[in-house]
C-alpha cells in the first residue's frame, strides 16, 4: 500500500533532529525533563509552553521517571516548587532533602491525618 502525503493520521515519533528544535538533548540546565534519548537526558528548552501532564497506570514509573527528575532539576536551579502528593510518598522521601537545600516544606491536607496522627 502506497501512503499519500495528503493522508491524515500519518503521525510518527519525533526524531533526534525534530527534538533538537524544541529540546536540549544531553546539555543545559532547567527545563522540564521529558526522558532520555540514547542515554542522554532530554529537557524542554523554553521555546514552547512547558506545562506537562504524565499519564500511566499505577506502578508504571511516573514518579521515578518524570516527577523526581523534575523536582531535582527545580532544586538544582533554585526554582520554587509546589508538589501535589496524594499519598504522601514524596513528602516522606524528599522533605529532608528539600529542607537541607533551603526549602520550606508545608503540608496542606485538610481533614487528612498527617504521619504524626494529627489533623492538618
Amino acid at each position: 500500500m502506497k501512503v499519500s502525503e495528503n493522508v491524515k493520521g500519518c503521525s510518527r515519533w519525533a526524531s533526534a533532529k525534530d527534538l533538537a528544535q524544541i529540546c536540549n538533548i544531553g546539555t543545559g540546565k532547567g527545563g522540564t525533563v521529558l526522558g532520555k534519548l540514547g542515554g542522554r537526558i532530554v529537557r524542554t528548552n523554553g521555546k514552547l509552553n512547558e506545562n506537562a501532564v504524565f499519564f500511566g497506570s499505577p506502578g508504571s514509573g511516573k514518579t521515578r521517571s518524570a516527577i523526581l527528575p523534575n523536582i531535582l532539576t527545580a532544586v538544582e536551579n533554585d526554582e520554587p516548587l509546589v508538589v501535589a502528593d496524594q499519598h504522601g510518598e514524596l513528602l516522606e522521601m524528599l522533605s529532608g532533602f528539600l529542607k537541607a537545600h533551603g526549602y520550606d516544606v508545608f503540608v496542606f491536607a485538610p481533614g487528612l491525618q498527617t504521619p504524626t496522627g494529627d489533623r492538618s
